[in-house]
């Protein structure tokens, strides 16, 4: 995952499990960069930020957090609300998709209304006053009811639809650098994330070892 965001490229599950030694990683990586370099999906790099948030805020696995998983799936619904807005700050989004109330509860808010203007009615105001007086009794039932914005937007169900939500409204944050990549520049990139990731000693690196029988990785 390190890797794919570092070079923006992707790695299918596939492909990665043949990848066992930092060599063939590296090669798989040149032939990615090459190809990236002629065409770039914001789409994919707003959702390598995402994952990562997602990862690393809630421990979600890899193979969890995919384009097509939902959001419902991947933040916990226990203090949904402050969660959601704290994962703001280090999207650097200025737009952020709000939480709804569940269908229910708007199907109540509106019933709020309706009872509210006809009751008013009943009560001898006027028939175009009557609504204006049961907006009172329908905005304390949305106050009341703000815990309950627990829900995603039909527009963000999915981690995918939120990373094309994030491109719409902020494309900039995901432009890609336009660097080029070297041979020897990748290659010590490698080695640094995987030293990094698997808490090596410099010295234990090598790239023909194997990642997990001679490297330690899971």
């Amino acid at each position: 995952m390190a890797v794919e965001e570092t070079f923006d490229i992707e790695l299918p599950d596939s492909e990665a499990e043949k990848l066992v030694t930092p060599a063939l990683l590296i090669e798989a990586t040149l032939r990615k960069v090459q190809i990236t370099e002629q065409s770039v999906c914001l789409s994919r790099r707003a959702f390598y930020a995402l994952r990562r948030l997602l990862v690393g805020e809630f421990g979600c696995k890899r193979n969890q957090a995919k384009p097509d998983a939902p959001l419902e799936s991947l933040v916990p619904r226990r203090n949904r609300r402050a969660v959601w807005l704290r994962m703001k700050d280090p999207m650097h989004a200025n737009r952020w998709p709000k939480l709804q109330r569940p269908p229910w509860v708007r199907m109540g808010l509106l019933v709020v209304f309706a009872a509210g203007t006809i009751g008013f009615g009943i009560a001898g105001i006027s028939y175009w006053a009557a609504p204006v007086a049961a907006i009172v009794p329908w905005s304390l039932a949305l106050a009341a009811t703000q815990p309950l914005c627990t829900e995603f937007p039909d527009s963000c169900r999915t981690a995918g639809q939120f990373a094309h939500f994030l491109v719409m409204h902020a494309p900039k944050l995901f432009e890609p650098t336009g660097r080029v990549w070297t041979r020897a520049e990748v290659a010590e990139t490698i080695r640094r994330l995987t030293v990094e990731h698997l808490g090596l000693k410099p010295d234990q690196y090598r790239e023909d070892a194997r990642f997990v029988e001679d490297l330690g990785g899971g």
